[in-house]
């Protein structure tokens, strides 16, 4: 029984020194496997970071000018509103003088009209005392004339009252 068990226990012994003598081999392979793997995930981590920062420095860039762009779209509805309220108030006031000019033009078309009456009127009165003053005239030429005939006849009567009616 001693020879068919020493054929066992060398068997035995031979794997367990293949083993001893194969396991620091694995587990440096295993080591060197896990080492490399590692180191390639190192790497692309690093080409992640990278394009991650490349990427947080245009954001940050492109945030800043979004930011920007939007002090500038709130500035320029600030200043719409502004020009629409001063442009409704500027409108507001011209409609206020332009009625004032109108009803003032209306009241200088009133004594326009009341100044071409009076005109009229004046006009009208002053032929009717031209009228009267070459009445006048032609009176005062008849009774030149007549005192000049009755100077003719050598008369030295006064001549008798315009309102008295002439023996001639």
């Amino acid at each position: 029984t001693t020879s068919h068990v020493a054929p066992r226990r060398g068997a035995m012994a031979r794997k367990r020194d293949v083993v001893a003598r194969t396991l620091p081999i694995i587990v440096a392979l295993a080591f060197a496997i896990a080492t490399l793997n590692t180191s390639n995930r190192l790497s692309a981590l690093r080409d992640e970071h990278g394009r991650l920062e490349q990427l947080h420095r245009m954001a940050t860039s492109d945030l800043k000018k979004l930011m920007a762009q939007r002090d500038c779209k709130e500035k320029l509805d600030a200043l719409e509103v502004t020009h629409a309220e001063d442009l409704a108030t500027h409108v507001s006031e011209t409609q206020m003088k332009i009625e004032e000019y109108e009803g003032a033009n209306k009241d200088l078309r009133d004594e326009l009209e009341a100044c071409e009456l009076a005109k009229t009127e004046a006009r009208a009165s002053e032929g009717e005392a031209l009228a009267k003053l070459e009445s006048s005239r032609n009176e005062a030429k008849q009774l030149e004339q007549e005192v000049g005939q009755m100077r003719a006849q050598g008369c030295r009567e006064d001549p008798p009252a315009p309102d008295a009616p002439s023996s001639s």
